[in-house]
């Protein structure tokens, strides 16, 4: 059992990945030889998952990733409201790392609903807008700011500028000399899984711009 806020962080993390990410290597090495030492709960871990990250985030309050994780781990929940709550934080403790914000919009723009009133879709945009914003001038050459961005921007309907994002992204794509020693697989194959999650949110919204696949 978890016995201080690092414990409970990467436990937490852990229960998290294998919950969301059963294939990659990681969860596959949790799911096999680690299993058998016990203490990872394989049959509820999202909800394991969310309960660790809170108490680490409880427990070290200050400490930025334990809040970040802890949004993800929302937002795989479909709980896009408690995840902007989680990136408030976020933002209030690095005001200046531009990857607050861009995640915290993407929390927003999750949130939008044809069923909600209109005041609130137009004031959830709004913010998603001027959080991608923000992220963009905070962190312009940050790949992940900028795929985020880009997702952000093709939910918001400003298909122009999200591919502009998503070719700065590309452009930002670090050169396999780089990766020596590094999981080159499996981190090339999330990159081009969220760029073709990308290119299929822009084309569900505007079919003529099939350009995105390029």
């Amino acid at each position: 059992r978890p016995t201080s806020a690092t414990d409970y962080y990467f436990m937490g993390m852990l229960h998290f990945w294998f919950a969301n990410f059963p294939s990659d290597p990681v969860s596959q090495f949790a799911l096999g030889p680690v299993r058998k030492l016990g203490g990872l709960d394989f049959e509820k871990p999202h909800e394991t998952a969310e309960w660790m990250l809170r108490t680490s985030a409880r427990l070290e309050p200050q400490h930025f990733w334990n809040h970040f994780w802890l949004a993800w781990c929302l937002q795989s929940m479909n709980d896009h409201k408690g995840a902007e709550l989680a990136y408030n934080t976020c933002v209030a403790i690095r005001p200046d790392d531009g990857l607050g914000y861009a995640e915290r919009a993407d929390a927003l723009v999750s949130q939008l609903n044809e069923e909600n009133p209109e005041q609130l879709e137009s004031e959830l945009r709004s913010r998603a807008k001027q959080d991608v914003d923000q992220a963009n001038r905070l962190a312009p050459h940050d790949q992940r700011v900028q795929l985020r961005r880009a997702m952000v921007l093709a939910k918001l309907r400003e298909v122009d500028a999200a591919l502009e994002s998503a070719a700065v992204a590309i452009e930002l794509e670090s050169p396999l000399a780089h990766w020596k020693g590094r999981r080159v697989y499996v981190a090339k194959r999330a990159f081009l899984d969220t760029s073709k999650a990308y290119a299929a949110q822009v084309v569900s919204v505007h079919p003529d711009k099939s350009d995105a696949w390029a």
